[in-house]
């Protein structure tokens, strides 16, 4: 089984001597010229931020390298929420070969590869169409790994993928709340559920789905009623 997961805006040194293994290195290059051709202004506009935080984003790519392990480079509360620190070095090795980082800058991420710092995502208003650029070669390359998908990342993130044309199971999972007599999704409780899932598939060695349903953390457990063939809910 493979595990998906949206990468995060902010992210940290994490120095590391993996190889820095891309999957699509000349549409990564591509992207890559476009963002380091422009200024400060045009970072801030594009992006739509403050002067620091555009001054930062011109800074690395304008000084891009990849010297950084992506799981623990990227932040947030999905990413802390897996708690790789308490993953032995078999845990690691597995998470290599079964979780994916979809990115808007490399496509596919292994979570041991090395990274540069970017800041881009499918908002950012630039001149390449990113949809368009990935949703084949991703689409190829999950294909190609005959694995069934459990999809962990937020809509923006897997619209790059052409879902219609997958040939291998593809189960999105949704975590929601009750609150009175309605279950709904609480988006800061549905990002940290989201780390602990996949440290649970990784840490448990899920491969299927019907296993994927007996998983139960925080309270959380399948909600048969809610759920269908490629949405499965937990509910708590």
């Amino acid at each position: 089984m493979l595990v998906l997961f949206s990468p995060t805006k902010t992210q940290k040194e994490a120095p590391s001597d993996q190889p820095a293994k891309r999957f699509f290195p000349e549409i990564t290059e591509r992207i890559l010229s476009e963002m380091q051709a422009y200024d400060v202004d045009d970072l801030k506009r594009i992006y739509r931020v403050s002067d620091k935080i555009a001054q930062a984003a011109h800074h690395n790519f304008a000084t891009f390298q990849e010297h950084h392990i992506a799981i623990q480079s990227y932040q947030g509360s999905t990413f802390k929420n897996m708690n790789t620190n308490e993953w032995s070095q078999v845990d690691h090795d597995y998470a290599n070969k079964h979780l994916l980082i979809l990115s808007a800058l490399y496509g596919l991420v292994s979570p041991n590869s090395r990274i540069g710092l970017y800041r881009l995502d499918f908002l950012t208003k630039t001149t390449l169409r990113l949809y368009d650029l990935w949703q084949v070669p991703v689409t190829q390359a999950l294909n190609a790994m005959t694995q069934p998908i459990l999809n962990l990342a937020s809509k923006e993130y897997v619209e790059m993928i052409d879902t219609n044309n997958l040939t291998v199971p593809f189960v999105s999972i949704d975590f929601r709340e009750t609150v009175g007599s309605e279950v709904v999704v609480k988006a800061t409780y549905a990002k940290i559920a989201r780390g602990k899932m996949a440290s649970q598939v990784i840490k448990q060695r899920i491969t299927n789905f019907e296993d994927l349903k007996k998983i139960s953390f925080d309270d959380y457990v399948y909600n048969e009623s809610l759920s269908n063939q490629s949405l499965y809910v937990f509910t708590r």
